[in-house]
């Protein structure tokens, strides 16, 4: 497993959120909005799906190191490396854009 020491601020230079699992067709269909806003979305192996933008946090350095380390805020020292994208294997499939999504669901809602 990759430590902090070893990364290079990938998880400081995206948002990732669970947007809970759709189960109607109209859910399905309401996930287009985040890709209509720049996220990617991906679903772990948990079946659980996440919305994903790559956005720098404003304290990375150049060498994307954290300038406030010492003093960042709660939800960056509790964020676990287990989570880097770098280790998780979780991810089982990932639409990288909305004409992927929409074939899938093509297939689902023959």
């Amino acid at each position: 497993m990759i430590t902090c020491k070893e990364c290079n601020g990938l998880c400081c230079r995206k948002v990732s959120f669970d947007i809970g699992i759709p189960e109607t067709k109209t859910d399905f269909e309401n996930v287009r909005w985040y890709f209509y806003h720049g996220f990617l979305i991906f679903i772990n192996n948990k079946k659980s799906w996440h919305a994903e933008k790559l956005i720098r946090c404003r304290m990375l350095s150049k060498d994307n190191r954290c300038k406030i380390y010492r003093s960042r805020p709660p939800t960056c020292k509790a964020y676990p490396t287990i989570h880097c994208l770098r280790n998780d294997s979780d991810v089982i499939q990932k639409f990288n854009s909305l004409k992927e999504y929409n074939r899938f669901l093509d297939e689902k809602f023959k």
